[in-house]
């Protein structure tokens, strides 16, 4: 993109950001979480530079759902174990998704469907340290657009599939599918969620870089189990695991990683 258009692109992510923040202020709420995740792992890798550290990932999240949709956002802080293979990095998304029964006024709910969406997604990164050349490593906002559903699953709390056209900030445009699901259910007197989400998106080029963009995979489930539920404070205090799955991380050939994770979760 030009730098005119990354402006615009700032610009608009911002203001996207400030209207939903006003929006969800005004609005009927159905449900709403507040999350705080700690995760340590051991395989954390640097793609560009064909090694990987240990780290800890500290997460604050939101998601809620309200007359007109629902949404999500969160905001990831990276710790690295080794500064020297990986920086430390704050990632954040946000999610806007507006309900087309809404917005129609009429509803989609089908056999197999629960309600169509159309969906938006506000992603941002903020990398610390320094490229080879000296130079302060940049942050890279995206904006992503398209069409949702959040499918009828006996036994889900939700099943959703998104697919999304991404404006990226440095790479040439492409598309994106992203499944995101929760399962619960017990075993014995224990209770258990399976939940997680998985991204597929197609190959693009560097436009800065100028090298190509490989297609990626990822994939982060989860395994938690509900310890609140032993203290009459069922869905508060989760300890589990988590795996971070890539396909060629960050677009680079060849550059997958397998990072088991400790995980402890408290919801408010």
């Amino acid at each position: 993109m030009t730098l005119s258009i990354m402006i615009i692109f700032r610009q608009a992510a911002l203001l996207s950001a400030f209207v939903f923040v006003s929006t969800v202020s005004q609005a009927e709420i159905f449900w709403s979480n507040i999350g705080l995740t700690y995760l340590n792992g051991s395989n954390y890798q640097n793609p560009f530079a064909d090694k990987a550290s240990g780290g800890q990932v500290y997460t604050l999240e939101h998601a809620g759902a309200y007359h007109f949709g629902k949404s999500f956002f969160f905001v990831d802080r990276f710790h690295s174990g080794d500064k020297s293979i990986n920086n430390d990095e704050t990632y954040m998304e946000l999610g806007v998704d507006i309900s087309l029964s809404w917005l129609a006024n009429e509803s989609f709910d089908t056999a197999l469907i629960k309600d169509v969406y159309l969906v938006t997604q506000w992603e941002n990164a903020n990398p610390e340290g320094q490229t080879p050349s000296g130079d302060d490593i940049e942050s890279t906002d995206n904006l992503l657009l398209g069409a949702g559903i959040r499918w009828k699953a006996p036994g889900f709390t939700f099943l959703d599939t998104n697919l999304y056209y991404r404006l990226n900030e440095n790479d040439q445009e492409n598309f994106q599918l992203t499944t995101a699901w929760s399962l619960p259910f017990a075993l014995g007197a224990a209770k258990l969620v399976f939940d997680g989400f998985f991204d597929w998106t197609t190959p693009t080029e560097n436009i800065k870089a100028g090298y190509d963009v490989e297609m990626t995979f990822h994939a982060q489930p989860q395994l938690k189990l509900d310890l609140g539920h032993f203290f009459d404070q069922s869905g508060q205090y989760y300890l589990g695991v988590e795996l971070d799955y890539w396909v060629n991380k960050f677009g680079v050939d060849d550059q997958d990683q397998t990072a088991p994770q400790l995980l402890v979760q408290v919801n408010f």
